[in-house]
């Protein structure tokens, strides 16, 4: 059976899909917020992801909440966050110079990728083949 969703609040820029999310407020005692995307429906009601909803989402005129979700720390705001549609750190303190942002460099290279799995692979079907052929 679906759900209805909420009335929409906002809208929120989403890392993962890069879609346009909505944004809503979850129902009961909670005082969270959840938000809908091309990704799907996101409840989690962690502190990260409910400081960065709270602190990113454009609100519609009139129709933010008098206060954030009790999770969310606004004095530290997103320092440490990683963009992980673009995979870079944004302002961590201690960076070398105030919001300079650094790469993430990918943990394997492609050019050192074993192959030994395709030799296998070869060689299964060279022996499939030549049981096919005698039959």
């Amino acid at each position: 059976m679906a759900t209805e969703n909420k009335p929409v609040l906002g809208y929120f820029e989403c890392g993962d899909c890069g879609g346009r999310g909505t944004v809503h407020a979850a129902s009961g005692r909670r005082n969270q917020l959840y938000k809908r995307c091309g990704c799907g429906c996101d409840q989690r009601n962690g502190k990260a992801v409910q400081t960065r909803l709270w602190l990113e989402t454009e609100w519609l005129a009139g129709l933010k909440p008098d206060s954030p979700p009790s999770v969310v720390d606004v004095d530290a705001g997103l320092a440490g966050q990683v963009d992980r549609a673009g995979q870079k750190t944004q302002g961590i303190e201690g960076d070398a110079i105030p919001g300079q942002q650094t790469e993430i460099e990918p943990e394997s290279d492609p050019e050192k990728i074993d192959k030994t799995g395709l030799w296998w692979l070869a060689a299964g079907v060279a022996g499939l083949a030549a049981l096919v052929g005698r039959v």
